[in-house]
């Protein structure tokens, strides 16, 4: 009687310690996808890859003060190859790319990449780009007080974003004045101004109008109306 034996092993075939074993029967490719969506979760899939392996998720973008933020987020495949995680709430809305790392039954190294991007949507090039994370609605407020001070708040603006404030009364004649005045976002989320020294005292009505972090265009009412 006689008999032989062959094995499929896996083996340290770079010679990396730091790198998983590879081999093995290998008739399935291994894959993963991931995808983000604008309220930050992420979901994916993959193939020929074990129940309860781990997926590493490099998450790149910005802080509420625009700097750039990098995050490394892990979480686990479940028994259908899928997996799912959250961007974390460090991230401010905006652009955001997301890579998912992962390994197959052989040892091999898989990965893929979604990114949240801002892109001329609207075909416009007058108007600003649009996309990105956008878990967070762009607001603004202004208020105008009797003495011309312009005062107002933002969320899910940029800092140093532009504010223009359009402001419509009269001159000391009586004549319709408009003007446009600019300031910008203080860290956080103010801003101020004054009214022009050419509006004379009356009615006066101030637009402000900036635009969030995702590209839309938010603005904001205030009016000093006589009252009788």
């Amino acid at each position: 009687m006689i008999s032989d034996t062959d094995d499929l092993l896996k083996t340290d075939t770079d010679q990396d310690p730091a790198t998983p074993e590879q081999g093995g029967l290998d008739r399935t490719p291994g894959t993963i996808t991931v995808d983000v969506d604008t309220k930050g979760q992420i979901t994916g899939q993959t193939t020929d890859v074990e129940p309860n392996s781990t997926v590493t998720l490099t998450i790149t973008g910005q802080d509420k003060n625009g700097a750039p933020v990098e995050a490394t987020v892990e979480t686990t495949v479940n028994t259908d190859g899928s997996y799912t995680a959250q961007v974390p709430t460090e991230f401010a809305d905006g652009e955001l790319t997301v890579v998912a790392t992962t390994e197959d039954r052989n040892g091999t190294v898989i990965s893929d990449t979604d990114d949240l991007l801002k892109t001329d949507t609207d075909q416009d090039p007058a108007t600003p780009e649009q996309g990105g994370l956008d878990r967070t609605p762009g607001t603004i407020t202004v208020d105008v007080d009797t003495k011309g001070q312009i005062t107002g708040q933002t969320t899910d603006v940029e800092p140093n974003s532009t504010v223009t404030l359009t402001i419509t009364g009269q001159d000391k004649n009586g004549a319709p004045v408009e003007a446009t005045v600019e300031t910008t976002v203080n860290t956080d989320g103010s801003y101020t101004a004054q009214v022009p020294t050419e509006f004379a005292d009356g009615e006066l009505t101030v637009v402000a109008t900036t635009e969030d972090r995702n590209g839309t265009v938010i603005s904001d009412t205030d009016d000093l109306l006589k009252t009788y």
